[in-house]
């Protein structure tokens, strides 16, 4: 039994706020409106706007869910209620930085770490990351000390 949270997220927070600045700057304020073109413009720039500030809130609400727990069974591991087989398991990759360990659970066929795979341990790190590697070794699955490829 682990204690585990969404990854936090923040570089991509500070990056989409960097973007948002970018694109709430008007693009030219002499427009006038007069052609297709510039109303284009103005849509395109609106729509992005909402996109970045909805996936921002998202990213705030993520990092403030409470913590959930994984259970690890003898040839299973259960992340929020989802049950992975070990033998789906092709890789699990441990990336340990600024706030706290991430740990991906990366299934056969894929190149990127689902998020809902995806978790940031809470407590003891070097007990946690103890029990997941015992159960790769365990059940032989690739565990890797990598940087963690994963959306949002």
């Amino acid at each position: 039994m682990i204690q585990a949270k969404h990854p936090s997220g923040a570089g991509l927070i500070g990056l989409l706020i960097l973007y948002l600045f970018i694109f709430l700057k008007p693009f030219n304020r002499d427009r006038s409106f007069n052609n297709n073109f510039d109303y284009f413009m103005e849509f395109y720039r609106i729509i992005f706007i909402v996109f970045y500030v909805s996936v921002i809130l998202i990213l705030l609400i993520r990092m403030f869910v409470k913590p959930f727990t994984i259970y690890l069974t003898q040839d299973s591991i259960n992340v929020r209620g989802r049950m992975v087989k070990a033998t789906d398991v092709k890789e699990i990759r441990v990336q340990v930085g600024r706030f706290g360990s991430l740990v991906g659970i990366t299934p056969v066929g894929k190149r990127v770490t689902p998020i809902a795979l995806c978790f940031r341990v809470m407590g003891d790190e070097v007990q946690a990351i103890g029990q997941i590697t015992e159960w790769a070794s365990m059940n032989h699955i690739k565990l890797s000390h990598r940087q963690i490829r994963k959306w949002l």
